[in-house]
């Protein structure tokens, strides 16, 4: 895993990179970690890292809430940690689709809450699951999928783009959702991906796509306890 760190302190990256090789040594874990201090030296630099600390305040008085808007407008992917000492502009990163604030001087505890949840949810994208239609075997990515529901004996993925019927057993499905904690049941039967809700209410919850599934009783209040976790986690 690539790991970019930009900033005009170089204090500030020393103590950064401190805390990311003792987490690698304590996971063993392995980062390629790299280094600027300038806004012109980081919009030079290729896309090929996973994560990016980006000071907020860089020198020149270059802002690193525009920087990021610039990276994301030119395909950047990489999950963004703004490192700042104030605690007011958290709620400009949104802009600019930032993972995580880290608000200086930075600890041990914060470097390790942050790069376990970059790497679960860094892991999330490549994740898939296997679904049989007809003669073939697909592998499907969690990330693509909606719903996966059962009725008439019948199983079905709901994915972003389509519905289609499989042909796989259901409790090899369930099997296969249970191991990821996006996936949660409001019901018998049904499987949602948390990353695609987009409302709920106490009776039932709506996908993407305006899909609205019920809760079975009980269930309401199990979900704000799984989705509470993958916000944490996630967002």
């Amino acid at each position: 895993m690539k790991i970019l760190i930009c900033d005009d302190e170089h204090s500030v990256f020393e103590e950064i990179k401190k805390h990311i090789q003792q987490y690698g040594i304590k996971n063993n874990l392995e980062f390629e970690l790299l280094y600027c201090s300038t806004a012109e030296e980081l919009l030079n630099t290729k896309f090929d890292y996973n994560i990016l600390f980006l000071d907020i305040m860089l020198g020149d008085n270059d802002d690193g809430i525009d920087i990021g808007k610039k990276l994301r407008t030119a395909g950047n992917s990489a999950l963004f940690v703004i490192v700042t000492s104030r605690s007011d502009r958290i709620h400009d990163g949104y802009s600019a689709n930032v993972f995580r604030y880290l608000i200086k001087p930075i600890c041990w505890d914060d470097i390790c809450e942050t790069l376990n949840a970059a790497i679960e949810s860094l892991s999330y994208d490549r994740k898939v699951i296997s679904a049989k239609f007809k003669h073939e075997t697909r592998y499907i990515h969690i990330k693509d999928i909606v719903y996966v529901e059962s009725y008439g004996r019948k199983q079905y993925i709901v994915t972003k783009t389509n519905k289609v019927q499989t042909s796989t057993d259901w409790h090899e499905l369930m099997e296969q959702l249970s191991e990821h904690d996006v996936f949660f049941s409001p019901r018998s039967m049904c499987y949602v991906n948390l990353a695609h809700v987009t409302a709920q209410s106490k009776t039932e919850i709506t996908m993407l796509g305006d899909e609205r599934i019920r809760f079975a009783r009980g269930r309401y209040h199990e979900f704000i306890i799984a989705f509470s976790k993958f916000i944490r986690v996630y967002i």
